[in-house]
């Protein structure tokens, strides 16, 4: 029987109900929307971190070198006594310059 021979009553409850199903829909589609942010950003800062400590983990091997290599630099430092600027109270002479 089609709806519009019903009483106005049960119309409107078929017209209210109707309207929850499509708001249901629509709260579903946005939360699956959310959900899938979500997850998309879990996975991009996972992937960040991974990377970060891959990264620190390949620097660390070098900041150990660099600090055994400091004290074996040939750097000496003497004081001016006139052969530069008198503004420098100390100069470094090395090999290399």
């Amino acid at each position: 029987m089609p709806l519009s021979n019903h009483s106005p009553q049960i119309r409107l409850e078929a017209a209210l109900s109707n309207i929850l199903r499509a708001i249901g829909k629509e709260r579903d589609t946005q939360m699956r929307r959310e959900a899938m942010a979500l997850t998309f950003s879990a996975i991009l800062l996972a992937g960040t971190l991974s990377v970060l400590k891959a990264s620190a983990a390949a620097q660390a091997p070098q900041a150990a070198n660099a600090s055994a290599s400091y004290g074996k630099l040939p750097l000496t430092f003497e004081a001016n006594r006139g052969q530069v600027n008198p503004s420098v109270r100390y100069l470094a002479r090395s090999g290399r310059y």
